[in-house]
């Protein structure tokens, strides 16, 4: 009775740890830092000029270049601290990490022109995330990734867009979360180790009760 238990436990955990893949979006900043847990920020508050920025954790590879804009000329680009990483709105930029990540969100300021998508390497892929403003007008739009599959390369790409033009990127949040098992399966397990330690005490018992025999 106790092996059929057992065995029962072992493949409720391995069929739910076999559910298909979860991928959330959000247009809420806060509501994605409550669903994406710890979450480290980057906001490119230095200054910055060329094709590809190493921050350490993560590089942004920009087409054709990218650069830091400071709030004090510039207050548009930017929604949190003195600088915000800026690029032209043609093309695309890839934010490749070192190690890969559950969760990641940013601000976009002052879109204009075109189009913007959304693609990662778990498969992930959205389009229009971020809806154009009127020209000469300032924005800011808020989209944020929450997967239960890690990824580590971003890439974020206009359509029909213009050199002409520029958007800022800033308050970039990013996480490598363990993604927790649920509740039910940590009760099982629980359950399936007891139940183990119930066969070693009886069959401890029946030993014993030979030697005496």
């Amino acid at each position: 009775m106790l092996r059929r238990l057992a065995l029962f436990i072992l493949s409720y955990v391995v069929l739910t740890g076999s559910a298909a893949a979860v991928t959330l979006t959000f247009t809420d900043r806060s509501a994605f830092q409550a669903a994406a847990g710890n979450l480290a920020t980057e906001g490119f508050n230095f200054n910055f000029g060329g094709a590809a920025l190493n921050v350490g954790a993560f590089t942004v590879i920009g087409n054709p270049n990218l650069a830091t804009f400071p709030a004090t000329t510039s207050p548009e680009f930017v929604s949190e601290g003195s600088h915000a990483l800026v690029f032209r709105e043609v093309g695309d930029i890839s934010i490749i990490f070192s190690t890969p990540i559950t969760a990641v969100g940013f601000d976009i300021n002052d879109f204009n022109q075109s189009a913007f998508n959304y693609a990662d390497n778990a498969g992930n892929s959205f389009s229009d995330i971020i809806p154009p403003i009127p020209t000469n007008t300032i924005g800011s739009s808020f989209f944020g990734v929450v997967s239960d599959t890690p990824f580590s390369t971003v890439v974020l790409s206009t359509s029909f867009g213009s050199e002409f033009f520029l958007a800022g990127l800033d308050n970039l949040q990013y996480s490598t979360p363990q993604i927790p098992l649920p509740g039910s399966v940590w009760m099982m397990l629980a359950g399936l180790g007891g139940l183990l330690a119930a066969a070693g005490h009886a069959r401890q018992r029946r030993a014993a009760r030979f030697r005496l025999i």
